[in-house]
């Protein structure tokens, strides 16, 4: 059953547990994708506390997407957890910009001795720098920073908006850019991707790593495996990752 906290979306599945499951869906996507389901089908087999929700402006959440930010969607990750969640030790999965969204919601105050650890499957820190940057031409960057919004051609029916807010403020939340700062957290990283990812390079991938703090830091480096990292042999990855990073064996 989906509930709301404030304009946002989730679906809680109300066991008590000492272990909770976060899940950030990415970009455009929401929380009914096929990883989300099948964790929340796990959690419930093993009795984890489990959380899914829809960031501000996707799927069943309200908001205006042309109005989100990566700011607003962090807001949104720290405040289901801080609201909804009861277990002491979370661990947040992160697809694609929920990686971002869970990287930066790990730093909050609020949230720092609840985690766990942090799993990000394909996940896309500094995606709009690098989409600003590095895909757009001179004549879409200005079309961008004068009208407000592009709306990126996609292999989907409908095009991407990409919007001067989103950008502008995805410039305030870069975590690989500034090669001076590092990420300054301890939490055990699992990271997933597909060798077939044609959005998330692994270089990337390696500064990520480079940049973090901790040293509990291992890649899943999974062939065969694209961006959606959805395929049954990639879910039974993530669960045996998970059960891995809480010390648990179980019999499936």
């Amino acid at each position: 059953m989906v509930d709301f906290l404030d304009d946002i979306a989730y679906e809680y599945n109300k066991i008590s547990s000492e272990y909770a499951i976060v899940f950030a869906h990415g970009l455009k996507s929401d929380m009914d994708s096929t990883k989300a389901l099948e964790l929340e089908k796990f959690c419930n087999i093993n009795h984890f506390e489990f959380v899914r929700y829809d960031a501000y402006g996707h799927g069943k959440s309200k908001g205006d997407f042309l109005d989100g930010t990566i700011s607003r969607w962090v807001d949104d990750c720290i405040n289901v957890i801080e609201h909804v969640i009861k277990a002491k030790k979370i661990i947040i999965v992160g697809s694609s910009m929920g990686g971002w969204v869970m990287l930066k919601s790990a730093h909050s105050s609020k949230l720092k001795d609840r985690i766990h650890a942090l799993v990000g499957i394909a996940p896309a820190p500094d995606f709009t720098y690098e989409m600003f940057h590095g895909l757009f031409d001179e004549n879409i960057r200005t079309m961008i920073m004068e009208e407000g919004v592009f709306n990126m051609p996609t292999d989907y029916e409908e095009p991407l908006p990409i919007t001067k807010k989103l950008i502008v403020d995805g410039n305030e939340n870069n975590l690989l850019i500034n090669t001076e700062q590092g990420i300054k957290l301890d939490f055990p990283l699992r990271i997933l991707l597909g060798q077939k990812d044609h959005l998330i390079s692994e270089k990337n991938i390696f500064k990520l790593m480079k940049k973090y703090q901790g040293e509990d830091v291992i890649l899943h480096l999974v062939k065969g495996g694209d961006h959606s990292m959805s395929r049954e042999s990639d879910i039974q990855l993530l669960e045996n990752v998970i059960l891995d990073l809480l010390n648990i064996d179980l019999d499936f």
